[in-house]
């Protein structure tokens, strides 16, 4: 258990391309926001969820907040919890029914705390997974200044030279998330809360 680091759901998103809040998502009977907090909290002491609406947590002992800029996406929530706690995060987005405690465990365990940012790099295709990362309380400055420029785009906001990369050689369905209609046929048997 790692007592430096808070883990943070981002849940804040309007979910308008899935036609449904992301947090009602019941998975096998599982809320799937419930599944992730589980899963942070076998890594972490402290989780938080960052998002819209509370009244989807349903959780104990986990503080909601919300968004203290709205409308820009997962950098709003990275920033806002980044603002308030003052401490580094393992930040999760609220929608992955399949990452694994096992991930978790990789990219904590690989934390440069020299490095803004942790995150895991897909070689073929260059892309890094900024919602399944560590941001160190030093990325909050590079945040800030990206939000005053209107770029919100995290990979912009937090440039490669201050980011470790973790090379991922394994299943990318661990960062699969749900944001389509059509994505719900993979998960099998869902439901709406």
């Amino acid at each position: 258990m790692h007592s430096d680091l808070v883990g943070i759901i981002l849940a804040g998103g309007k979910s308008s391309r899935l036609g449904v809040d992301k947090v009602a998502l019941r998975i096998n009977k599982e809320s799937l926001l419930l599944k992730n907090i589980q899963l942070l909290r076998k890594v972490v002491s402290k989780v938080v969820v960052v998002g819209r609406n509370p009244e989807f947590c349903g959780a104990k002992g986990v503080e909601w907040f919300e968004d203290l800029i709205k409308e820009i996406g997962p950098i709003g929530g990275i920033f806002t919890a980044l603002f308030r706690l003052r401490r580094p995060l393992v930040v999760i987005s609220c929608d992955l029914p399949f990452l694994t405690q096992e991930v978790l465990s990789m990219l904590v365990q690989s934390r440069d705390q020299k490095k803004a940012m942790t995150t895991f790099f897909h070689e073929k295709t260059g892309f890094i997974e900024s919602l399944v990362a560590i941001y160190e309380f030093g990325s909050l400055n590079y945040l800030q200044r990206s939000i005053q420029q209107s770029i919100f785009k995290i990979n912009a906001a937090i440039p490669e030279k201050i980011r470790k990369h973790i090379s991922w050689q394994g299943d990318n369905k661990v960062f699969f998330n749900v944001n389509y209609p059509s994505d719900l046929v993979v998960l099998g048997k869902y439901e709406l809360i």
